[in-house]
């Protein structure tokens, strides 16, 4: 079985790409050539982000889903502040569509790993 560590390190890479990513696209005034590109991308590095907290979480016998369900405020508070920073850039660039797509793909993984934890076995 892997190390916890390698799941937050790659959750921790992912973030930090993903962070500099929207710092692109921000500091370009949202006018940037390849914002939409760099949105997308940047969507795609939080989805890793989270997958690898989750990872490493699931590795340690914790289900990240079950501690969001919890009153676990900081939590919490960490993903609907990410998700609505997401949804603000993504109106600033008029790009709804793809925040909706999003939001559907994190809902399809919630339901996924919070009713099937054990069903991919290495």
């Amino acid at each position: 079985m892997a190390d916890p560590l390698v799941g937050y390190s790659f959750a921790v890479i992912a973030g930090v790409m993903a962070a500099l990513l929207f710092y692109v696209i921000v500091s370009s005034d949202f006018k940037h050539k390849k914002a939409k590109q760099l949105y997308a991308f940047a969507l795609i590095l939080t989805i890793a982000s989270w997958s690898g907290l989750e990872w490493g979480l699931w590795l340690q016998g914790e289900d990240m889903f079950r501690l969001i369900a919890y009153p676990a405020v900081p939590l919490d508070f960490f993903f609907a502040a990410w998700i609505s920073f997401v949804l603000w850039i993504g109106e600033k660039l008029n790009e709804r569509k793809t925040a909706i797509i999003w939001l559907a793909f994190l809902a399809a993984i919630f339901v996924i790993a919070s009713y099937c934890m054990n069903c991919v076995q290495f």
